[in-house]
């Protein structure tokens, strides 16, 4: 090899296939692993999800003074949830009469459990409170549950682990 004088610094192509190797082998152990992980993230971030949308619709609701609902659809594949005003006020999700915001499907392997509010539907009213219920989200695989839980006299939404 050649000698390098003074203060030479840098690697060897030996230096850096050795510890590409070793980043490869953790990488190889650590995908397993995450795999298992990445459907409780998923749920995780499902349950938000249904939160976060819960709660536009009570903000939405008292800024407007109108009426708005989510409609847990799980007859739906993948499992879906729609934000509307309910336009007739009739507290049912109508998809000819009603004006859908948008609606969200879940993860693949995430279903609603039960959803313990009537028609399906959370209702949010002008004053920010709502028809109250509860809805379970969990994954098909796994018997564990989260809970979104809507109070009827605030509308307060709040997640219950």
């Amino acid at each position: 090899m050649f000698a390098l004088k003074g203060d030479a610094r840098g690697m060897t192509l030996v230096e850096i296939v050795v510890v590409l190797a070793i980043m490869g082998i953790l990488a190889a152990l650590a995908v397993p692993s995450f795999i298992k992980y990445l459907p409780g993230v998923k749920l995780k971030g499902d349950t938000r999800n249904v939160a976060s949308v819960s709660r536009l619709a009570r903000m939405r609701a008292v800024a407007e003074g109108a009426q708005y609902g989510i409609f847990f659809d799980d007859d739906h594949t993948p499992a879906q949830f729609i934000l509307f005003q309910d336009v007739n006020g009739n507290e049912e999700f109508d998809i000819s009469a009603d004006e859908v915001i948008f609606s969200q499907e879940l993860y693949k392997n995430t279903l609603f459990r039960r959803v313990d509010f009537a028609n399906d539907v959370a209702i949010f009213k002008a004053d920010g409170s709502s028809n109250g219920g509860w809805v379970s989200l969990g994954l098909k695989e796994r018997s564990d549950s989260l809970v979104v839980d809507i109070l009827p006299s605030t509308g307060r939404v709040k997640v219950i682990k």
